[in-house]
């Protein structure tokens, strides 16, 4: 049960990341060349926040509702999150609503890290299984 709670705080810290990456890249656009930093702004980046997020999701969070503590709460989170953020990606891309699309996906994706903490600190089995190891 220690494994989901690491996999959560990573899933945060990679939502964390992508927030601030959609939020403060339009900023850093212009300062980043001359500092020699190149990528950041390449579509790949936001691929492998979004990919990353929803492997560390599906492993921790659905792996925690299904198997150990049957909340769905923190599910139904993750999946609208991760919608949201593809939507955003895919149909929101350079347009005004651009930044609070993403900004609200990524609070959903950790709020649902958040939720699913909550629930394994709840959950009897969890407890269980934390004091074994």
């Amino acid at each position: 049960m220690g494994e989901e709670r690491h996999l959560d705080r990573i899933g945060i810290a990679a939502s964390v990341a992508c927030a601030i990456h959609c939020a403060a890249f339009p900023m850093l656009a212009v300062l980043l060349p001359v500092f020699g930093a190149r990528g950041f702004g390449h579509p790949g980046v936001e691929w492998i926040l979004l990919t990353t997020s929803f492997a560390v999701g599906s492993t921790s969070v659905v792996r925690s509702a299904v198997h150990i503590h049957r909340r769905w709460e923190p599910v139904a989170l993750f999946s609208t999150g991760i919608v949201v953020l593809l939507l955003k990606r895919t149909l929101a891309e350079g347009t005004r609503v651009e930044l609070p699309v993403a900004v609200i996906g990524a609070c959903l994706l950790i709020l649902a890290h958040a939720g699913n903490i909550v629930a394994c600190r709840r959950c009897a089995a969890c407890r269980r299984a934390s004091v074994a190891e």
